[in-house]
């Protein structure tokens, strides 16, 4: 298809959660190891790719926008393919886009695209695409500063405040990523990535390993280990997370590892496991996504715990390792929701033992169950309520910051 074209140059524009922004990366790699030129600019591009989240209703609509506005922008002659999560989520929100071509999410097709010498699945992505969206002007003044206080540390160490330590790794750009599964073994009612996503598959161990090794030698501290659902690592290889964290800790060095996405299902399965894992003080935080305070809407979720289970998984992490910064997430508005379920969420974050929360707006996707729950929250009553999380997740974050 593109066999004529002497220099061909590719535009990529990736959007969504740091998985996506990874895969973005990789495809700039795969192109730039198949003799393609990147450009920052798609009106001088031949093929166009749009790296699409269908997460959240908001997310499907900025993925659509950027389609558009980047048609406007093409070349004559230039093609604009639709990759991603987004086809997968909602196909009918694609629907007959003039010009567009929808390619599935199994990056593989490109090989056949471009006639690739080199194959996509051995190009691997090992950093975020620089961009300053990302990074709000808070989290880089947090960041600057923690750079300088760890310089501070190597003549003279002292312990950074707690709430310091939460700031680069996935933000910093020295950090090294290491994809260590897609997919998950979830049924989240809300949950439309799935779809995209699919069953967990974890990758090879040895593989990993050897990409830790790398990232060592590479001189990077923040290693990131990425995974749509990493407490499940390994659970269709017959191994588990901690017993690969476990062979990582053996590789000395100046080195932390950062475990994104580690769901209250597994952490409560594996804690016995972890804990020992945790007190190395090679892990800086975790962030582990419970979602509501109240058992009911838990339920309703079914996300495979109880809220209670997840706060005494917390409470253990908290006496047992005490300096392991905890992170969460709440989704507020699900179907049902009423005023005294969300005061319930509201109490349950305050006497959970966390250090910051992250608050999450609930969005009905296509195909999934929630979708069809009766009793939906207005959107206004949703923000209000959003608002008021998010008020106390700042109390909660200035109350640790220095402790």
């Amino acid at each position: 298809m593109f066999e004529h074209l002497e220099n061909p140059t590719v535009h990529i524009c990736s959007m969504g959660c740091v998985e996506n922004q990874l895969d973005g990366v990789r495809m700039e790699r795969f192109f730039a190891a198949n003799g393609w030129k990147l450009s920052t600019d798609a009106s001088e591009a031949d093929l166009v790719l749009v790296n699409s989240c269908g997460y959240t209703e908001s997310l499907e609509k900025s993925s659509l926008e950027a389609v558009e506005k980047l048609k406007i922008d093409l070349k004559p002659g230039a093609r604009i393919h639709l990759v991603g999560c987004l086809p997968a989520i909602n196909a009918e929100a694609v629907g007959e886009n003039d010009g567009l071509k929808v390619i599935p999410r199994n990056l593989r097709v490109l090989n056949d695209l471009i006639g690739a010498k080199i194959p996509i699945e051995e190009v691997e992505a090992n950093a975020l695409p620089p961009d300053e969206n990302r990074v709000d002007k808070f989290r880089s003044a947090m960041i600057t500063i923690k750079r300088g206080m760890e310089l501070i540390d190597k003549a003279a160490p002292f312990k950074l405040p707690r709430g310091l330590r939460q700031f680069g790794s996935i933000y910093d750009d020295r950090a090294y990523y290491i994809k260590i599964s897609v997919g998950c073994l979830g049924r989240c009612s809300f949950c439309a990535v799935r779809r995209a996503k699919g069953k967990l598959m974890s990758r090879d161990p040895e593989r990993i390993l050897q990409d830790f090794d790398a990232g060592l030698k590479s001189g990077s501290r923040d290693i990131v280990l990425s995974a749509d659902e990493s407490g499940a690592y390994g659970r269709d290889r017959g191994t588990t997370l901690a017993e690969l964290l476990r062979e990582m800790l053996k590789r000395s060095g100046d080195y932390q590892i950062l475990l994104r996405n580690l769901d209250p299902e597994w952490l409560i399965k594996d804690l016995d496991n972890l804990i020992p894992l945790f007190q190395t003080g090679r892990f800086p935080y975790i962030v582990s996504p419970i979602q509501t305070g109240s058992e009911l809407i838990l339920k309703l979720m079914d996300r495979g715990y109880t809220c209670q289970s997840a706060a005494e998984a917390f409470a253990r992490l908290r006496a047992e390792v005490p300096d392991l910064i905890l992170r969460t997430h709440l989704i507020v508005g699900f179907p049902g929701e009423t005023d005294a379920l969300f005061q319930e969420t509201l109490d349950y974050a305050r006497r959970l033992k966390i250090d910051h929360f992250k608050v999450h707006e609930f969005s009905a996707r296509p195909h999934t169950r929630a979708a069809k729950l009766p009793d939906p929250v207005p959107s206004g009553v949703i923000k209000s309520r959003a608002r008021r999380l998010r008020r106390l997740g700042l109390e909660i974050f200035a109350r640790s910051f220095f402790s």
